[in-house]
């Protein structure tokens, strides 16, 4: 009867060891898999440190994992990155110009140096000092693209009053030959063809010669002056100059305003151009009108 009433708590001893193995299993995995997370985590967090490569991501991963692994190698690249961070910035320092300011950016804009944010503004300062009198648009543009903070409204003003002084420099030079009737000169405006000229397309450069003996002949000697207060110009997107402006005949008939006999049909009257200009100096489009 005794053997008999054992093995129930037999049964029951074995059911209890069994759920303790199963528990403890269960427990087992589940660190093991913490853990594994954990390792890949850090993993995968080291190997997009090392691919950033800045300053403050190797601080990040040694503030945030300071006995992992990877911190002793993690610290000893920290530490070199910051020497030649302060290195390079000495170098700055004794000398603040230019080439300093642009090869510390070069060195150390990538990785993240301490001082990138004030060597940047540094530079910034100069080159805007040394484009201020520039008349060249390609290289206002460069600092324009370089450095889009507080001197932009500045440096549009700026762009907009050298190509305003180029299409002036090239009107003036035009209106002059015009003028002056220089024709052969005013053909070295023209390619073979021109775009747009007095409303006609793909126009040859013998039908301008013509058309502008024409002109001259019908006109006369007549001096224009540009009217550069209304000047409208602007450039497009492959550097042509589009300008347009009216053009005043100095030398021409006025007659008499209080003088009802007076003849008005021999008055010169005020031109309108419209010429728009290739970077090299061709007119691609020639308008003239009253």
């Amino acid at each position: 009867m005794e053997t008999t009433q054992e093995l129930p708590n037999v049964k029951k001893g074995k059911k209890g060891l069994i759920t303790f193995l199963v528990i403890l299993l269960m427990a087992a995995t589940g660190y093991g898999i913490i853990y594994y997370l954990q390792y890949k985590n850090e993993s995968d967090l080291w190997i997009s440190v090392q691919q950033d490569g800045t300053i403050s991501g190797y601080e990040r991963f040694v503030q945030r994992y300071p006995d992992n692994r990877y911190a002793v190698e993690a610290k000893k690249i920290l530490l070199e990155m910051q020497e030649k961070d302060e290195i390079a910035w000495r170098k700055v320092k004794r000398d603040p110009n230019q080439l300093t300011l642009s090869q510390y950016l070069n060195q150390m804009t990538k990785c993240g140096g301490r001082h990138v944010e004030e060597a940047t503004a540094m530079l910034d300062n100069l080159e805007w000092e040394a484009i201020q009198n520039s008349r060249d648009p390609q290289l206002i543009r460069a600092y324009m693209a370089r450095f889009p903070g507080k001197h932009q409204e500045e440096v549009a003003l700026l762009l907009d009053q050298c190509i305003k002084n180029i299409a002036k420099g090239k009107i003036s030079d035009f209106i002059s030959k015009y003028s002056n009737e220089d024709i052969s000169s005013l053909m070295n405006y023209f390619d073979e063809y021109t775009s747009s000229y007095m409303g006609r397309t793909d126009v040859s450069r013998f039908e301008i010669y013509d058309d502008l003996k024409a002109t001259f002949i019908e006109e006369g000697n007549t001096i224009y002056q540009p009217d550069f207060m209304q000047l409208e110009v602007r450039e497009d997107s492959r550097g042509d100059l589009i300008t347009s402006f009216p053009a005043t005949p100095l030398n021409a008939f006025a007659p008499d305003p209080y003088d009802e006999s007076a003849d008005s049909s021999n008055v010169v009257q005020p031109l309108r151009f419209s010429v728009n200009f290739t970077p090299a100096g061709k007119i691609k489009l020639l308008e003239i009108k009253q």
